[in-house]
């Protein structure tokens, strides 16, 4: 009978070397030993998004149909194609950009190639970046036609179709952010409650980080009844969630039926860390002809009082054009725009026109509350007309 020994934790048969392929193979890949587990827990996250999405990390970004998932990511895809030695912040966080020989790729099949050029191009404008170095950092790809899956050798050799190409570049190590729009449209598995499909998404996901690229999922939530978005909502099978290491949820603010904010949750997160992320709305906004962000429908001062009522505190003291509010306050074009909104929604403000040297402005100015009626004209018509019926004359 074969018999084995136990040397610093890790056994070892007795005729086999004491450096034998099998412990050789255990101290290369394993921790172990204290002086292992002090250095891995001294190493620094690399995150491609802070406190959000790490570098070598799948992140699936959730929401309803038509809540601005589309617009944010688009967004984050244009900060990871900054220059490396410049990176810029979203929601107070940084994003870190692709290396200097890589390449953002977005896959929108859910937009036309006019919608997508035009969310790319509106991101670079509030992100304030050199549209040119942007552009030549970044291929989109909308609406054509990619089929996510794990192509045979020979579509490999053949390069047979724009996903080859893709998988082509990400294998070269040349993709630094992969981003798919949507799960349900790029990886039509047959039956999204098939073992075998859905670990077969999973599989290609890991494999394109495992080749260093970030890949970032949008999937579509059709939750009805306007509950809070949950993790399972996102996530889905178990077998594809088993690599997902981000989950980020999308709510978005309407007015109109059209969605001018859009909160961030994040739902899950594999990295630990003592600084996750609060929720927090971003605004993507055309302010003085120019696209801008802000990062909270509700930014407060350090007194805690939310924009809009800032706002609200300063036209008490007279009408302001916007141009007077921002200065006076400090306020982002984007943030004003977020508090003008909620604003107009309760009737607080108005807003007219006010000539300005040669030019009409926008004047605000604030609504005088509602009239209280006195208590002897309950009975009164709206228009003030004598009730008849009260014998009132």
């Amino acid at each position: 009978m074969m018999m084995a020994t136990v040397t610093n934790g890790v056994a070892r048969h007795d005729d086999e070397p004491k450096f034998g392929r099998a412990t050789d193979l255990l101290l290369e890949h394993g921790v172990h030993g204290v002086e292992d587990a002090d250095a891995i827990a001294a190493e620094q996250i690399e995150w491609r998004w802070e406190g959000y999405i790490a570098r070598d990390s799948v992140a699936f970004v959730g929401g309803r149909p038509s809540e601005g998932k589309t617009t944010a990511v688009c967004v984050l895809a244009v900060a990871a194609a900054a220059p490396p030695d410049a990176p810029v912040k979203v929601l107070g966080r940084v994003v870190r950009p692709v290396d200097d020989d890589q390449i953002v790729v977005l896959v929108l099949e859910e937009n036309s190639r006019k919608s997508a050029v035009t969310q790319i191009d509106r991101a670079i404008e509030a992100l304030g970046l050199d549209r040119e170095h942007a552009w030549s950092r970044i291929v989109l790809l909308p609406r054509c036609g990619v089929r996510g899956r794990r192509p045979t050798p020979e579509e490999m050799r053949a390069l047979s179709d724009v996903w080859c190409a893709v998988l082509d570049r990400v294998r070269a190590g040349q993709v630094g952010l992969l981003v798919v729009d949507s799960l349900a449209r790029v990886f039509r598995a047959s039956d999204s409650n098939s073992e075998k499909d859905q670990a077969e998404i999973g599989a290609l996901l890991t494999d394109i980080v495992e080749h260093g690229a970030t890949v970032i999922v949008i999937v579509h939530v059709r939750k009805n009844g306007g509950g809070a978005i949950e993790l399972e909502d996102i996530a889905g099978h178990h077998q594809r969630a088993a690599v997902v290491d981000s989950v980020i949820a999308i709510e978005g603010a309407k007015k109109k039926r059209l969605t001018y904010a859009s909160k961030f949750v994040l739902l899950k997160q594999r990295e630990i860390t003592d600084d996750a992320p609060e929720p927090r709305t971003m605004t993507l906004a055309r302010v003085d002809d120019r696209w801008s962000i802000a990062e909270s429908t509700s930014v407060e001062d350090d007194e805690g009082k939310p924009a809009h009522e800032r706002v609200a505190d300063l036209l008490a003291g007279g009408e302001k054009t916007k141009r007077e509010v921002r200065e006076a306050l400090g306020m982002s074009g984007a943030t004003l725009e977020s508090a003008l909104t909620k604003l107009f929604e309760a009737k607080r403000v108005a807003k007219s026109k006010k000539l300005v040297g040669k030019r009409d402005v926008d004047v605000l100015s604030l609504r005088a509350p509602p009239a209280k009626r006195a208590s002897g004209q309950r009975g009164s018509s709206r228009r003030g007309r004598p009730n008849v019926l009260r014998g009132e004359q």
